[in-house]
């Protein structure tokens, strides 16, 4: 079944749903991902919540999605471009295709997509709104609704993990899980709040404040 990608500055190109033919047109601004992996992060990366994103690399999918590699519990892109995206990914992490997993979470993708082009007009042109859409022909003047993508991304409670010596408050504008782990590798404890959690109920946490001055130092408060 074709697919069209429309973007604002008026160019369009065709390729093929290879997820199911989504019901309506899918809209969000368009941005691209040069990375030769990585694509599972990319996916659960709360930073591209309804962005539509163009992977660069010719192959996207060839190991799988795993159960491992997610940086937030559902992804957060408006729809996916690629060239070729594998069917039959070969790892032995991998529990779902790079198509079952969009599938599962209503995530559009259009694949056999001139990728090269479309980065080279966002290069040129900037990122841009763009529509995902069956219809051939695009509508002039694509707008965007001017929400907030935060309190759409962060946590709405607060959660601790690690028993470290170090105790970081996180707070939480659409955190990476990576993030947290990585703080946790280092012996940390961690709590990560909500993005409109106050000052004062972060002071009552009394965390460790890393603060940069003659050099990196830990302050208690």
């Amino acid at each position: 079944m074709e697919g069209y990608l429309h973007l604002n500055s008026g160019h369009s190109y065709k390729g093929q749903w290879l997820t199911d033919q989504p019901e309506k047109d899918i809209k969000g601004e368009i941005v691209f991902f040069t990375g030769m992996t990585g694509y599972q992060e990319v996916l659960t990366d709360p930073s591209y919540k309804d962005q539509i994103i163009v992977f660069t690399y010719p192959l996207i999918g060839n190991y799988g999605i795993n159960e491992n590699d997610f940086e937030s519990k559902k992804p957060h892109v408006a729809g996916v471009i690629v060239y070729e995206g594998s069917r039959n990914p070969s790892h032995y992490k991998s529990t779902y295709s790079l198509q079952e997993y969009l599938q599962k979470w209503n995530i559009p993708l259009l694949g056999h997509m001139d990728t090269r082009s479309i980065v080279k007009k966002i290069r040129s042109e900037g990122s841009m709104p763009a529509k995902m859409s069956s219809s051939e022909t695009a509508a002039a003047g694509l707008l965007l609704p001017k929400d907030e993508k935060v309190c759409k991304v962060s946590s709405q409670t607060m959660e601790c993990f690690g028993e470290g010596g170090i105790h970081i408050v996180v707070m939480d504008f659409g955190a990476k899980k990576s993030i947290v782990d990585s703080l946790l590798k280092r012996a940390c404890k961690v709590t990560s709040v909500p993005y409109n959690t106050g000052f004062e109920q972060i002071k009552k946490l009394n965390p460790d404040v890393w603060c940069f001055q003659t050099g990196l130092e830990i302050q208690k408060n």
